[in-house]
């Protein structure tokens, strides 16, 4: 077993790892390598970005920290759906120092545009003395699509039909 501590290789002190995160958040993948030799570049989707810190094609996206502390950490500001994907932090290999990858997977989540029960986006009461025979609930553009649980007054789960239909568009019945 190698001693990380003491070994006089570039490795991970802070891995990179997955995020999901709503649009428009800001994110920081986190990638902090002890003992850098090599050169370090992020890719997303296998595209090499380069090795500078502003990446001048991609204005909302930086890479932070003191790299005098191995700090490389891949910031996004005000996240896009674009944004989604397979990030990678790569170190170079160096004399003896081996090339270090690192991957996180990027995932987008987006807040539900419109939430209706009974084609309805306001409150509605239901009494239980009235017999009812069908209550419908839809979840439009949600990402991922919405699990919609119908639950009673004592926390209990009513069995209920749910499907998912395409543009993230749920519904249970």
């Amino acid at each position: 077993m190698v001693d990380l501590i003491k070994s006089e290789n570039q490795f991970y002190r802070i891995q990179p790892h997955d995020i999901s995160a709503l649009i428009g958040s800001n994110i920081t993948i986190p990638c902090v390598i002890s003992l850098p030799h090599g050169d370090v570049q992020w890719t997303k989707d296998g595209l090499a970005l380069g090795y500078d810190r502003q990446l001048s094609a991609f204005p909302s996206w930086s890479i932070i920290g003191d790299e005098n502390h191995g700090e490389f950490n891949f910031f996004i500001q005000s996240l896009k759906l674009d944004d989604e994907g397979i990030f990678a932090c790569e170190v170079s290999p160096y004399q003896d120092a081996p090339s270090l990858k690192q991957i996180a997977h990027l995932r987008t989540l987006v807040r539900p545009e419109r939430v209706r029960i009974n084609d309805r986006t306001d409150i509605i009461n239901i009494r239980f003395d009235e017999t009812i025979h069908e209550i419908e609930c839809q979840v439009d553009g949600a990402r991922p699509a919405a699990h919609i649980k119908w639950i009673n007054e004592t926390g209990q789960e009513f069995p209920a039909t749910s499907r998912t239909v395409p543009q993230g568009i749920s519904k249970a019945v």
